[in-house]
């Protein structure tokens, strides 16, 4: 019985996950999830206390996969730094048109709670730690400046900040900018360029 407990409320869990990735918070009923995951909705009461923790513990495991899943990218053995920096970037701003609904629910917890308590506030702290440090190695190390010092990291930081923000921010305003600098971030390849000429300019 305690097997099928932990199957039935796996089976709830990731098929939140995966309405996730394509609808908001706002629009994931009980009912809906629960249909899809083909229980009831009794059986998601007894799993989860409200539909609220259900989607909480659903963006924590989400967004701890698309980490994994980016750092594997950022740190790949073999490539140089600028290229892992290109390459996770692009794939960054690639899951934030695919899986609208899981981002849009990520950057709203992040604004209507406490940032750095959110499951997504953590992550984006450790992912500008380390996307910072790949800036750093792309950069080379500087000549008078040791790479260990305060300065260096409040440097490199910062740049990873410019740049997740420079990747993030066309989606989040994804008409205006498209109406008024010509970048539809939904096509492909305009992203793709629009992220080549923003590396260019912010990683030197």
């Amino acid at each position: 019985m305690a097997h099928e407990d932990l199957s039935t409320r796996k089976k709830i869990l990731d098929t939140a996950v995966k309405l996730l990735f394509t609808a908001s918070r706002e629009e994931l009923t009980t009912r809906r999830i629960a249909e899809a995951a083909g229980v009831n909705i009794a059986a998601i009461n007894y799993h989860f206390r409200s539909k609220e923790e259900l989607i909480d513990q659903a963006v924590e495991a989400a967004t701890a996969d698309a980490f994994e899943k980016g750092m594997t990218i950022l740190f790949a053995a073999g490539k140089p730094p600028r290229q892992r920096l290109r390459d996770f970037i692009s794939g960054y701003a690639y899951g934030l048109m695919k899986f609208p609904g899981l981002t849009r629910t990520s950057f709203l917890t992040l604004f209507l709670k406490e940032g750095g308590g959110t499951i997504y506030g953590r992550y984006m702290k450790e992912m500008l730690e380390k996307v910072g440090q790949v800036i750093a190695e792309a950069r080379g190390p500087a000549a008078e400046e040791d790479v260990r010092s305060a300065a260096h990291q409040i440097r490199a930081r910062s740049a990873a900040l410019m740049v997740l923000s420079c990747a993030i921010f066309p989606f989040l305003v994804s008409n205006a900018v498209r109406e008024a600098g010509g970048i539809d971030y939904a096509d492909d390849a305009a992203r793709n360029l629009y992220i080549e000429t923003m590396l260019a300019r912010l990683v030197q």
